[in-house]
């Protein structure tokens, strides 16, 4: 139960973190030449963490072809 309170302490800090930087951005965005991102402007902890997990494989590269010979395969595998 101490976990669960803890995570969700954390979610509703890391939401007022996110608006606080997206505030920010917009803030001044039509003061730079350069386009800004809220994650460039204004980098927090938990950003590093999402991106090793975006750049996780999450499988092998298929051609077009055997994409959709999978795809098939699926469709007639559930169609019957």
């Amino acid at each position: 139960m101490c976990e669960a309170w803890h995570q969700q302490q954390n979610g509703l800090m890391q939401g007022e973190w996110e608006r606080m930087r997206l505030l920010a951005t917009i803030t001044i965005q039509p003061h730079v030449k350069k386009k800004l991102t809220p994650q460039a402007l204004l980098p927090l902890p938990w950003d590093a963490k999402k991106r090793k997990t975006e750049k996780q494989d999450t499988g092998p590269k298929l051609t077009k072809e055997q994409q959709l010979a999978r795809f098939e395969k699926l469709v007639n595998k559930i169609g019957k």
